[in-house]
């Protein structure tokens, strides 16, 4: 959805296209040609001719890229052009997304990380494997793994190259769109007065939210009420960083995820008080064409490259772990490790492929708001996965049952590609189960009943054998 706003009294910033000049052209090309060498040389110095130094980076990693790679990989366009976008549209709430993980983090290495270690495990489905006995489960959660990563990750960095042209370096463009706008109050006067050009007449649809600058919006009414940002984001934090086998690997770096609040969400708010399109995916990338001097906007390019590039990389080498070495390995035993190899290459380009398919669906749901898109779909699909987790972990009587809190989440995930959410100031015509529940507390209620069931199942079964 894109809003014109314009700030009452002001006019916006001229346009100022963006061009190319020899100095930008040449940054690009020094970076390829770094990430180019780079790239030999990892390969040189790992064996990259075995399974484990394929996926694992031959062990060989010290503690310093690990941590790098938690924000490096968590960056991409889900927030460069979703959590901008959204607080452009809504205000500040959304910057809970970002500091909620940093507790969850701190679980992550003080309750999840030593059970990993301690399980020598290299994917998370082969801990549930270990866990619980037998190959179900594991089959389970690398599909439903590999599902979640092509609905929100893969095709949403996928469809974002309409906007890697505008390129953006975090600190500089902070720096630039804060003293544009005249600091946090400026911020506070310009983003409450950006009325848009084009209104709709008896509603408030077009008025900046009054709560734009509250965190703790009302559990009623509230567009991320504030049970679902404390509680049930909680869940879905859970899952992000504490069972997704593409973060797990990283658990230093992660006091970095206070900065998106000031670095990207205020940003594309700071983009709404000041352009006529300002309200919507594109916040971000219009901040930075209109604000940039000519002479960085080839480094900029080179940095949102190097942020999709990073994203992409992550996402792709844990889905082809998942594949190849949870589901293929397991239908062929005698695979040799050069068979596994090839096959978790070529399943890189089927997910590329299948992701691409998806983008059209992106583009319609939740109206245009990326971000909502990626934690709506998150709170059908990954309480279940937690709930798993968190059993497994904390409670060794528990044994298997996450079927049927799949299966509801599965429900709710079709009747809400099903029913098109209404427009502003419209009546909300959908079943109950959509218009009266948030998606973050459908995932706390998700959470709950799957925990349920499994302790249901759990005291009316035999225990699992103790070596598990």
């Amino acid at each position: 959805m894109v809003w014109l706003c314009v700030p009452a009294g002001s006019t916006a910033p001229p346009p100022s296209g963006l061009s190319m000049e020899a100095a930008d052209i040449a940054v690009l090309v020094l970076y390829f040609v770094f990430v180019l060498l780079v790239g030999i040389w990892s390969s040189a110095r790992a064996n990259r001719s075995t399974v484990r130094g394929y996926f694992l980076a031959g062990r060989s990693m010290t503690w310093w890229p690990i941590g790098a790679s938690l924000m490096s990989s968590n960056v991409g366009s889900g927030l460069f052009i979703g959590l901008a976008g959204t607080g452009a549209a809504g205000g500040i709430a959304v910057g809970g997304f970002e500091w909620n993980a940093a507790w969850v983090l701190v679980a992550l290495g003080w309750i999840f990380i030593p059970v990993y270690i301690s399980a020598g495990v290299i994917t998370m489905p082969e801990y549930l494997a270990k866990r619980f006995g037998g190959q179900r489960i594991r089959i389970y959660m690398s599909v439903l793994s590999l599902i979640l990563y092509i609905f929100t990750k893969i095709s949403v960095s996928l469809g974002w190259d309409l906007y890697l042209s505008t390129g953006v370096l975090l600190l500089v463009t902070a720096v630039y769109t804060v003293a544009e706008i005249g600091w946090y109050e400026g911020l506070v006067e310009g983003y409450m007065s950006a009325v848009p050009s084009v209104t709709v007449a008896n509603t408030t649809c077009h008025l900046p939210r009054s709560d734009a600058f509250s965190l703790f919006r009302d559990p009623v009414s509230g567009d991320i009420p504030w049970p679902g940002l404390l509680f049930g984001l909680t869940v879905l934090a859970t899952w992000v960083w504490c069972t997704d086998q593409n973060i797990c690997g990283s658990v230093l770096g992660g006091y970095l995820k206070l900065l998106p609040m000031f670095f990207i969400v205020m940003p594309g708010m700071i983009s709404r008080s000041l352009f006529p399109v300002g309200c919507s995916n594109i916040a971000y990338p219009k901040l930075v064409v209109e604000l940039m001097p000519v002479g960085l906007r080839g480094l900029m390019l080179a940095v949102m490259l190097a942020a999709l590039m990073s994203s992409l990389t992550s996402i792709f080498n844990s889905s082809s772990t998942l594949f190849t070495l949870d589901l293929y390995h397991r239908a062929r035993p005698a695979a040799t490790e050069r068979e596994l190899m090839v096959v978790g290459r070529v399943f890189v380009l089927v997910m590329v492929c299948v992701s691409l398919m998806w983008i059209p669906v992106i583009q319609t749901a939740n109206s245009g708001q990326l971000f909502d898109y990626i934690q709506s779909v998150t709170s059908f699909l990954a309480p279940p996965i937690t709930a798993v987790f968190l059993m497994a972990i904390l409670w060794p009587r528990c044994v298997l049952g996450s079927d049927g809190g799949l299966l509801v989440g599965l429900v709710r995930m079709v009747l809400e590609f099903s029913f098109k959410a209404p427009a502003c100031g419209q009546p909300d015509g959908r079943p109950a189960l959509l218009a009266q529940v948030h998606y973050l507390h459908f995932a706390l209620i998700l959470l709950a009943l799957t925990c349920l069931i499994m302790a249901a199942v759990s005291l009316a079964t035999p225990p699992i054998p103790e070596e598990h």
